[in-house]
C-alpha cells in the first residue's frame, strides 16, 4: 500500500503498468481465502482505498495523446475500478467507500474520464460500484 503513496508522477516511464500491477496485487489480498484476506481487510483495506482514489483522480486528470498512453491509463483505472468493485462486495468495506472525500472525488473522476477518454476506449466502469449505487454520488455528475 506504501508503494501507491510514494508515487509522484503516474505518466513517467511504465509507472502506470507497475501501479497496475500493484493494485491487482492488492485485490488478490483483499479476496484471498481465510486470514489472509480478514487481515488485509481490517489492516489495510481502507488505506489501499484511500490511496487508489488518489491515483484515480491523478489518472484521470492526464491527458495522453499517443494511443499506447492512452491504453496504460485505461489499464490503470481499470484495475482500480476492479479493485473498487471488489471492495463493494465486502459489507465491512463499504463505509471505506463512502466517505465525504471519496464522494467529493467521484464526480470528477467521472467527468475527466468523460471528457479525456478517446469515444471508443473500453468504458471505466466506476458507477458500478459502491460509489455508485449513491443517488447523491450520480446526480453530483449532472452539475
Amino acid at each position: 500500500v506504501q508503494c501507491l503513496s510514494d508515487v509522484k508522477n503516474i505518466g513517467e516511464g511504465r509507472t502506470e503498468e507497475m501501479l497496475a500491477l500493484v493494485v491487482r496485487q492488492l485485490q488478490r489480498l483483499l479476496l484471498a481465502p481465510g486470514e489472509t484476506g480478514q487481515h488485509f481487510c481490517t489492516s489495510f483495506a481502507e488505506r489501499a482505498v484511500a490511496e487508489c482514489s488518489e491515483i484515480l483522480l491523478a489518472n484521470s486528470v492526464r491527458a495522453t495523446t499517443k494511443e499506447s498512453d492512452e491504453r496504460e491509463k485505461l489499464e490503470l483505472s481499470c484495475a482500480i475500478v476492479s479493485f473498487y468493485f471488489s471492495c463493494s462486495g465486502i459489507p465491512s468495506l463499504r463505509s471505506c467507500l463512502r466517505n465525504p472525500t471519496i464522494d467529493a472525488l467521484f464526480p470528477r473522476i467521472m467527468k475527466l474520464e468523460e471528457e479525456l477518454h478517446t469515444p471508443l476506449a473500453m468504458d471505466v466502469s466506476l458507477e458500478q460500484t459502491w460509489l455508485g449505487r449513491s443517488l447523491e454520488n450520480l446526480l453530483q455528475c449532472f452539475q
